[in-house]
């Protein structure tokens, strides 16, 4: 067993993929915010857009195979 006052922390490789990953979600929202703003533009309605971009997933699932 370890003492109680023993930390462990990310460092090196780790860390910058940490922080990586973080950045990727961020961006990964903003680029979904801005494909539905482009959408309901395009549409002129809020509905509209949420339902293409809620089939996305299931395109993206039939891709794979």
């Amino acid at each position: 067993m370890l003492p109680g006052d023993v930390r462990g922390s990310f460092q090196g490789q780790a860390l910058t993929f940490r922080e990586t990953v973080s950045s990727l979600t961020i961006l990964m929202v903003l680029a979904v915010f801005v494909m539905y703003v482009i959408l309901a533009i395009l549409y002129e309605s809020y509905l509209h857009p949420i339902t293409v971009l809620s089939s996305l997933p299931v395109v993206l699932g039939s891709a794979d195979s």
